[in-house]
C-alpha cells in the first residue's frame, strides 16, 4: 500500500475532526488536515489571521511520512 496521507500519523482526517464541528467542516472524507509542522497564518484568506494546518488530499504524499500503523503497533 502507498505511503499516502491518509496513512500518515500527522492527517487528521476531517471528516472525524470532532463530533462538535459543524457539517460544514466535515465535508470532503478525501481531504484532512497535516499536523506535521506548525499553523501557518495565510494572509488574505477567510481565517482574518489566524494560524492554521494546511488542507490536504488524503491520496498525496511528501517525504515526512510516519507510517501510523507503525506507531500503533504494541512493543
Amino acid at each position: 500500500m502507498p505511503d499516502t496521507c491518509r496513512r500518515c500519523d500527522f492527517f487528521l482526517d476531517r471528516g472525524l475532526a470532532s463530533a462538535s464541528s459543524p457539517p460544514s467542516k466535515k465535508s470532503d472524507v478525501n481531504t484532512g488536515i497535516c499536523w506535521r509542522h506548525v499553523p501557518q497564518i495565510k494572509p488574505g484568506s477567510s481565517v482574518d489571521g489566524r494560524a492554521i494546518f494546511p488542507t490536504i488530499h488524503a491520496d498525496h504524499w511528501c517525504g515526512e511520512f510516519q507510517n501510523r500503523a507503525l506507531l500503533e503497533s504494541p512493543c
